[in-house]
């Protein structure tokens, strides 16, 4: 049995396991419950200490693409893609290739949610079914994270500009 599966049914902090939703550099992602109220969340268990500055600062990064939006998970990868989970099951529902890495935590707006890669795109793609709506090129790599404000997304880029973009 593999060390994520022996995971399962353990309590982290508050936490108890359910379900190995998938791994990245650092770490194992689990569907887990709060041991007291029930809450589903999504958990990241590292298997490594991070006393390198800059293995500290990938952490960060990966740490930084997840978000839960009306029951589905959405995780950025290394490898290029959106990922979409069900919260509930922790069945993947769909993934979205991009251009290039993805280091930006996706934005959730009228119903796509938003990612920047480092091929130099704004993407954005349907939060229900992952198919991708538009993409918008910048001057340079994105590894920042898209910003909603009035009718705008708003994305950095690697050519030291801010973009914005009419959200559709």
């Amino acid at each position: 049995m593999s060390e994520h599966q022996e995971r399962i049914g353990q309590i982290v902090g508050d936490y108890r396991l359910l379900r190995w939703l998938g791994g990245g550099s650092f770490g194992n992602v689990y569907q887990a419950e709060h041991i007291r109220n029930g809450d589903q969340v999504a958990v990241k268990v590292l298997q490594v200490r991070l006393t390198d500055k800059e293995d500290f600062r990938t952490f960060l990064n990966e740490a930084r693409t997840i978000r839960l939006h009306h029951g589905l998970i959405y995780i950025t990868s290394g490898d290029g893609s959106l990922y979409a989970f069900d919260a509930t099951t922790g069945q993947q529902r769909w993934v979205a290739p991009s251009g290039d890495v993805i280091y930006s935590s996706p934005t959730i707006a009228n119903g796509l949610v938003f990612v920047g890669s480092r091929d130099g795109k704004l993407y954005a793609f349907d939060a229900l079914t992952g198919q991708q709506r538009w993409a918008a090129h910048t001057g340079g790599r994105i590894g920042s994270s898209p910003a909603i404000a009035n009718g705008l997304v708003y994305i950095g880029s690697g050519d030291g500009k801010l973009y914005s973009f009419s959200l559709p």
